[in-house]
Parts: C-alpha cells; structure tokens; sequence
C-alpha cells in the first residue's frame, strides 16, 4: 500500500511538474513527431530520416498515408497542449517535406488514430473516439476538411487504434482494441470482427477466439497492415518498461479466419536510432512510402 501511494504521488507531483514547465518554459515532455521515408519500412535506416519540425504547441502521431488525386498526404492525431484535446489534422507531402497541416476533424472529446480508407470512389475516416464510447466512421463530402459521420458501431463500448483489412478474397476484417473498465489497459487485449454485409449496414461476427490476443506487450494497433512479398503484417505497440509505446512491433500473421487467429512477431524496433527518443507506437507504409511517430522524451 506505501509503495503504491509512493508511486502515484510520483507520477503527480511530474504531470504537474510537466504543465508548470511548458506553461513557463514551453518544454514539452514525452512529446511524439512524425518521420517521413521512402522505399520498404522493414529494411529502411531510420536513423537517416529527420523528424518533421512542429508547431509550438503541439505534439503529431498515430500518422496515415493517403494517395489522391496523385498527390500525397499524412493524416494524424494533433494534440494541442492548451486545450489538452486531440484532433485530426492533414498535410501534404511535396518531395519528402510536410507542409503546412489543416484540421480536419475537430471534437469536444479526444479525437486520435485517424485510419483513413476508401470504398469505391468515396474516402471513409474512422478515428479513435473511446472519450465518446463509440466507434465512429466519416465520409469525406470535400477534400479534406469536411466530413459527415456516416456510421457507428459499438455503443456505450470503449474501442480504440481500429484497423479495416481487406483479405484476398475480399472479406472485410475490424482489428480493435477496447477495455470494459476505466482502470484497465487498452494494452491488454486485440478483438476481430469479420464484417457480414456492406460498410453501411455494418453487421459485425465476433471472431470466435475474442480476445484473439491477451499480451500487453503486442496486442494494441500501431497501425494499418500491409504486405510484403506476399507476406502480412500487423504493426502494434510494446507497452513494456511503464513507458506508453516503448517500442515498435511487426507481426506476421499466419492464419486469419473467422475460427482461427495466428501471428508471430518478427521484428521489435526500439527508438534507439536518435538521440533523446523514448517511445515509438505507430507505422503506415503503402506503396514506397512510409510514415512512423517517435516520442521525444523532453522536447523544446
């Protein structure tokens, strides 16, 4: 009981610590920016890549590549450290350099995760909503600022970094995360849906081995799958050390049917390619681009 009193005091005494410091110093702690590279993730140097320099207020992460129109954009949670709230924002690429981001999406509630997909000639957004006890889905009525919600699902449930995979044969997959109490970790535990009908109809089968994961230590989202000569991947966080991402994890999934769940993790990347890194949680790749976050420990 000492040692837990001991320990939550701690971890008050820095959160106030922490917003004393930015608010006189602008110092920003366990702050995450973005990484931009070209060519395939699995074998790139990430020591080479030069963070993307941020606003002042703000930190980016949970980032996702979109091509349109034959031009290339990020979309990403932007947290702003006054209002203590994520939103989604958006920028475009231009030879490798971020410009100037616009939001997005913008709530009353913490808005993260912004996986971002297409279905025939219409762009869909489903960001983590878990403040709202919901997952909701947009449809882009004009790029790339103005959504309407389309759908929800799971209501009164606290889902969050939710992944749609498209298999060969063309059935649908939700990869989720959620707890069904306050006090326990969105860590914990990966849940699949196989998607019965249309996005708009949104008929959900449990995968018969929910939760198909129970490990802290892989099972969280960090971001969409890809493929890789033939091969599948599902990126996700290692919550490890009391540190929120501490490192990067790649699973190879084996078998994905609606009976079974099988994957291996093949490779574990630590931030320990720059100087000052303390976390790493999230990768998209498509095409030969790719995009991760990273988390500077103290960042001014």
């Amino acid at each position: 009981m000492l040692r837990y009193f001991v320990d939550y005091y701690k971890s008050l005494f820095y959160r106030v610590y922490e917003k004393v410091s930015y608010s006189l110093f602008g110092t920003r702690y366990n702050c995450w920016t973005l990484f931009i590279g070209t060519g395939d993730f699995l074998e790139a140097k990430l020591g080479s890549i030069v963070p993307v320099k941020l606003p002042k207020n703000e930190f980016w992460a949970d980032p996702f590549l979109l091509k349109h129109e034959n031009e290339l954009f990020v979309f990403f949670e932007n947290y702003e450290y006054d209002r203590a709230l994520g939103k989604i924002s958006c920028a475009k690429i231009v030879n490798g350099e971020v410009m100037p981001a616009t939001d997005v999406l913008v709530k009353d509630y913490h808005l993260s995760y912004p996986f971002i997909f297409k279905e025939g000639d219409e762009l869909f957004l489903m960001p983590e909503t878990s403040q709202n006890n919901r997952l909701e889905i947009y449809r882009c009525t004009r790029f790339p600022n103005k959504w309407e919600l389309y759908k929800t699902a799971f209501e009164g449930e606290r889902i969050v970094d939710t992944t749609l995979y498209t298999d060969k044969d063309g059935i649908k997959w939700l990869f989720l995360n959620k707890s069904v109490d306050p006090n326990v970790s969105f860590a914990n535990e990966l849940f699949i849906y196989q998607i019965s009908s249309s996005l708009k109809t949104l008929n959900l089968i449990p995968h018969e081995q929910n939760p198909v994961l129970i490990d802290a230590s892989v099972a969280r989202n960090g971001g969409g799958l890809f493929k890789d000569n033939g091969r599948i991947y599902r990126p996700s966080q290692t919550n490890i050390q009391g540190v929120y991402g501490r490192a990067l994890n790649i699973n190879e999934i084996s078998v994905l049917t609606i009976e079974r769940y099988e994957e291996q993790t093949i490779k574990r990347i630590f931030p320990n390619f720059n100087s000052g890194l303390k976390a790493m949680h999230h990768v998209h790749q498509i095409e030969d681009y790719f995009v991760f976050d990273a988390s500077y420990a103290v960042f001014r």
